[in-house]
Parts: C-alpha cells; sequence; structure tokens
C-alpha cells in the first residue's frame, strides 16, 4: 500500500529532486523527520559519532571551554538540528561536571516536534529549545559564543544534474505504473548557474548534487552569531575527490533501518536521505557571506588533535562489557576506526574575530 506521501507526490509529478527531498524529509505530516518515531541509534535507521559514546561530546567539552577562554567568548553554545538531544545531554553533563557554577549556557535548535518533545524531558534548566534557527535569531540577537552541527548540512535537500551524451541534463522526479521513476529534462537556471559560478566542469556519464542550499544556510550561521566559532562536521569530498571515477554516480543515498539504499524514491518519508558535502565550495561560499575559514580536519584528526586519546583509561577489568572498556573501546573506533577516520571532517569557520586573527583554532 502506498503512503499518503507518495500519493501526493505523484499528484505533483514531474518535480525536481530539490521539491522530492523536501517533502519526504520536512513535508509538515508525512515527512521523514517530522515523524514520531526514533530516528537515530541503535533503534532507528542510522548512527552519528554521537551515538557511539558521550566521551565524544566531552572532547568537544573541552574545546569550547577552551577557546572561550583564548578568545575571550562567552560560553554559550547553539547546537543546530539537535535531535533527541544525545550531544547537548552529554555536553552538559560534562559541562556540570567540570564548571559546577554554570557560567555557560546552551541552545538547541530542533525542527521536528517529536524530538522536541523528547528534549524538553531530558534537557537540564540551563538548555533552551527552538524550533527553527529563525527563531533563535530572533532571542538572541547579538550572539557570541560557538554554533556547532553534526550531519546537518548533508540533510538538505539538493538537485541532482547528469551530463550525457555531452549534454547536461537535470534529473527530475517523475511516475510510471504507480511507481516513482527519474526523468531527464534540460537543467534550471540554478542548477546551471550554480555549476558556472563554482567553475564545476562535468565529463560524459557522471551525476552530481547540486547544493544550491548552501548559500540559505551560509546566511543562516552569519545572522546567528556576532561573534564566535561555527563548528560544522559532515561527511563530504574535495573537488579532486568528486572528480574520481568512483565518484561519477554521484553521492545521493537513503538509509533505514541501517541499511544504505540508492534508491531514494522508494516509500517517501520512510528514509534518511543524504549527501555529501562539496567542502571547497561551502567554505568559498561561507567567506563570501563573512565567515573566515579557520580550518578543514578529518574528524578523527581533530578528536586526536583535542585530546582524546588522553580521555583512555587504566584499568585492570577483564570484563570486555565493563564501563571502562567500553570507553576504551570506543575511544579508539572514534581516533582510529577505519570507516570513521577520514570519511567525516570538523569545518571551523569564524566571525568577528578579526582581531583574534592568528590564533590557532583547530585545536586546544
Amino acid at each position: 500500500m502506498k503512503s499518503s506521501l507518495y500519493n501526493d507526490i505523484r499528484l505533483r509529478v514531474p518535480i525536481s529532486y530539490e521539491e522530492f527531498i523536501s517533502q519526504a524529509l520536512y513535508h509538515p505530516e508525512y515527512g521523514y523527520y517530522q515523524r514520531d518515531e526514533t530516528k537515530l541509534g541503535k533503534q532507528g535507521d542510522f548512527y552519528t559519532s554521537v551515538h557511539i559514546h558521550p566521551v565524544f561530546a566531552e572532547v568537544f567539552s573541552d574545546y569550547f571551554t577552551s577557546m572561550a577562554a583564548r578568545l575571550n567568548l562567552p560560553l554559550s553554545i547553539c547546537e543546530i538540528g539537535a535531535g533527541e538531544g544525545s550531544f547537548a545531554s552529554h555536553l552538559v553533563h560534562s559541562l556540570q561536571t567540570n564548571i559546577p557554577d554554570a557560567s555557560w549556557d546552551i541552545h538547541v535548535i530542533e525542527q521536528s516536534p517529536f524530538h522536541r518533545t523528547l528534549l524538553e524531558s531530558s534537557l537540564s534548566a540551563h538548555t533552551r529549545i527552538y524550533d527553527s534557527i529563525l527563531s533563535f535569531q530572533k532571542q538572541n540577537p547579538g550572539f557570541r559564543g560557538f554554533i556547532f552541527s553534526n550531519e546537518w548540512l548533508d540533510a538538505q535537500p539538493v538537485r541532482v544534474v547528469e551530463k550525457v551524451d555531452g549534454i547536461l541534463y537535470e534529473i527530475y522526479v517523475s511516475s510510471e505504473n504507480e511507481n516513482l521513476i527519474e526523468t531527464k529534462q534540460p537543467c534550471s537556471e540554478a542548477a546551471t548557474s550554480w555549476l558556472k559560478e563554482h567553475d564545476i566542469h562535468m565529463e560524459n556519464n557522471q551525476r552530481r548534487e547540486i547544493p544550491v542550499y548552501m548559500e540559505t544556510c551560509a546566511r543562516q550561521l552569519r545572522d546567528s552569531v556576532e561573534e564566535g566559532i561555527i563548528v560544522t562536521i559532515d561527511y563530504g569530498y574535495s573537488e579532486e575527490e568528486w572528480s574520481s571515477p568512483a565518484r561519477r554516480e554521484g553521492s545521493l543515498r537513503g538509509y533505514k533501518h541501517h541499511t544504505l539504499y540508492k534508491d531514494v524514491l522508494k516509500d517517501p518519508g520512510s528514509m534518511d536521505i543524504t549527501h555529501h558535502i562539496p567542502w571547497e565550495i561551502w567554505q568559498a561560499i561561507g567567506a563570501a557571506q563573512g565567515l573566515r575559514i579557520e580550518g578543514l580536519l578529518d574528524q578523527s584528526s581533530f578528536l586526536i588533535e583535542n585530546g582524546i586519546l588522553d580521555k583512555l583509561q587504566a584499568h585492570a577489568d577483564t570484563d570486555p562489557f565493563s564501563k571502562s572498556q567500553k570507553r576504551n573501546r570506543a575511544i579508539r573506533s572514534l581516533a582510529y576506526s577505519g570507516h570513521l577516520r577520514g570519511a567525516f571532517q570538523v569545518c571551523i569557520q569564524s566571525r568577528g574575530m578579526e582581531a583574534r586573527h592568528g590564533i590557532q583554532m583547530l585545536r586546544i
């Protein structure tokens, strides 16, 4: 039986991938992120680094605390896309342990009403919750501090283009025999202009996502912080990596019950849909919006540089399921695991920090 969202989309085709993903993820009633179901962790559809162990948030707690002191910033942290609140709750616990006088505050932004309900029931009085970036901006004009996001950019809708026999097409979503299918149409002005602006040259039989959302997201970040550091964690490629034959099919993927799906048109609203970030373009767009580039580092290296290995615990415990054993395995996984090392990157940008130019902001 086809879902209500599937039937709604069929009535509107042909539509761009950007519109399809927007509906599949953010439809106010049937979108994936609006469902009253667990989406992250063991019981959900995918893991993030946050769910491996609280030590991930502990490292960032140390980073924020050290940078606030070094840069003379308030220890105010805003997380965009907080989900069910794992990172925020671990961060609060770490700050409460290390800075008991509560000279800090946490803000979380989460669009999903279901997740906001979970946040309200789990986070402390030191945390304020918002339903949108705009709401955060209105209530915190002149914000100084840190903006943090983990896998926020990859959840934005993208257009998709493909070059066939020397002709550039945009891929649209249509229907046939009650199934959603892809169709090729002349490239939209939005996609063509984006490729030209960023000097992207497509090869024959190459497909690529067009993240036109980046201008909007960069403006949102710029308008959210008057002075501070922006920490963006996600998976992505350099332009050199995008040109590899292994990337010819693009990076658009779906995740459901911890299984990867290449066909994201199947049962819209039932799975997460993601893409890889073109990091050089994201940094260039941010720089044009006044976000200074401080550096890009793979996540494992960032964690090592900022002391995650110092958090290994010496013990004589032979129980592999003890807290110390679990913690140490998590630290090694985050620092050295092949499926994480290099897969995720940490992008550091700053705004209003010109007077601190020359201060290292990638590591404590």
